[in-house]
Order: structure tokens, then sequence, then C-alpha cells
């Protein structure tokens, strides 16, 4: 009777501990789930965000979000267009660039990084016929003091 006893017990203890198994099989598949639904919401809503943002916000978040991905802080590869306002930021303000850089408010590059790559394209200065042709043209019919004015 004891022997019986003692069994029943052993086997209610393994079946307890079965169901406790597929409990955490189940609590774990559940959380899984939970974690990849967030995850498509938290996309889906970004999406939604990223959506209302103008072509120029647009790029400087895109650039943001690869600056966080680059594992080498110098191999950062830059969009043309956000690098080109780069360029232009810098000609503008010196001194607003090496804030907006020192204080890592914009991903921007190294001002080296921008000789650099400017180093490389050639620079060529003249007239366009195309253009003055075209000038030309429209003055023809003006009247003298119409004529008048700078080019530059």
């Amino acid at each position: 009777m004891e022997k019986l006893i003692s069994r029943n017990r052993k086997l209610e203890a393994s079946n307890n501990a079965k169901e406790k198994l597929v409990q955490r099989k189940d609590n774990t598949i559940k959380i899984t789930d939970l974690r990849k639904d967030m995850v498509r919401s938290c996309h889906r809503v970004l999406t939604d965000k990223l959506s209302k943002l103008d072509a120029q916000e647009l790029l400087v978040v895109k650039t943001i979000l690869k600056k966080a991905e680059c594992k080498n802080v110098r191999s950062m590869r830059y969009d043309p267009d956000f690098f080109l306002e780069c360029i232009m930021l810098r000609i503008k303000s010196k001194a607003a660039y090496d804030h907006l850089k020192l204080q890592k408010l914009l991903p921007l590059p190294c001002t080296d990084t921008i000789r650099k790559l400017l180093s490389c394209k050639t620079c060529t200065f003249c007239l366009n016929a195309y253009a003055l042709n075209a000038i030309k043209n429209y003055i023809q019919n003006k009247p003298k003091a119409m004529r008048y004015g700078s080019l530059v």
C-alpha cells in the first residue's frame, strides 16, 4: 500500500513538472508572439511618422539611422544629397558647421573628408555660349535703358 502511495506521489510530481514545462513553453511562445507583434507595430508607427516628413527631413533621419548602424566611425558612407547639403552648410557658416559637428547634433562628415572628396572633382570656369546667346536674344528688342545690368 505504501508503495502505491509513493508511486502515486511520484507520478503526480512528474505530471505537475510536465504541466509546468508545457505551460512554460506556451508562455515562451506567447512572449515571442508578443515581441513579434510589438516589432511590427513599432515598424508600422515609424513608417507612418517617416511618411509625413519632407524629403530633406527624411534624408537627415535616414542619415542619422545609417550612422547609428555604422560600427566603425570612419567608414560612414554619406548619401550624395546629404553630402551636398553638408558642403553648402560648411560654405555658409563654418562656425555653425563646427558647432553641429562637435555637439553631435547631426552626423556631419569631417572637414578633411569634404576636402578630400572635393579635391577629386575638377572645377572649370568659363563662359557659357548658350546662356550668353539667350541673354542676347532676350535683351535685343529692349530699349537701351532696360539693357543695363551685370552678370555674376
